[in-house]
C-alpha cells in the first residue's frame, strides 16, 4: 500500500466499490483521517501499463516553479505546501511522450487550477465570485484587461 496526505484525488480513488456504504459514511471517515492508504496500482498493473515519464519532467518542474514562485509573497507554508504537488512529475506522466513546450503549458495551467483551489478555500462566495470575473476578463481580454491581482496577471501569462 502507498501512503498518500489528504488530497482532493486521494479522497476520489478512496470512492472504490464500498458495499453497503452511503456516500455521507465515506466522507465523514476520510474527513476523520489526516492521511488514507490507496492501492498501488503500479505494482498491480504490471507490465501491460508501464510507467513512463517524459525526458522533459526537471526542466519542465522547474521552469514552472520559477514561473509561479515570481513576484509570489506568499507564506513560507503557502510555498511549501506548493512542492508537495508536483504538478510538472504528474503532466509528465500523464503525458509522457509530450514535447517540452506542451508540458510545460499543461503543468502552468494545472499550477494555476491548483492555486486558485487554494487561494478559493479561504474565500467567501461574493470574493470567490470576484475573482473569477477577473480570471475571466483576463483570458478574455489578456492586452486590454488591467488588473494588479495575482490571479489575474497570471492567467495572462
Amino acid at each position: 500500500m502507498t501512503h498518500v496526505h489528504h488530497s482532493a484525488y486521494s479522497v476520489v480513488l478512496r470512492v472504490m466499490c464500498i458495499k453497503g456504504t452511503t456516500i455521507l459514511d465515506i466522507i465523514n471517515n476520510l474527513m476523520s483521517k489526516s492521511s488514507i492508504n490507496i492501492p498501488d496500482l503500479s505494482s498491480y498493473c504490471g507490465d501491460r501499463f508501464r510507467l513512463r515519464i517524459s525526458r522533459h519532467r526537471k526542466e519542465v518542474s522547474s521552469q514552472s516553479k520559477k514561473w509561479f514562485f515570481y513576484a509570489d509573497h506568499s507564506s513560507i507554508e503557502k510555498k511549501n505546501a506548493y512542492h508537495g504537488l508536483n504538478p510538472g512529475l504528474l503532466v509528465s506522466v500523464c503525458y509522457p511522450h509530450g514535447g517540452f513546450p506542451q508540458l510545460r503549458v499543461v503543468t502552468d495551467f494545472l499550477t494555476y487550477l491548483f492555486y486558485f483551489d487554494n487561494i478559493s478555500d479561504e474565500m467567501d462566495n461574493m470574493t470567490i465570485r470576484d475573482a473569477s470575473n477577473i480570471v475571466m476578463k483576463s483570458l478574455q481580454d489578456p492586452w486590454s484587461f488591467q488588473t494588479s491581482r495575482r490571479i489575474g496577471t497570471m492567467a495572462k501569462e
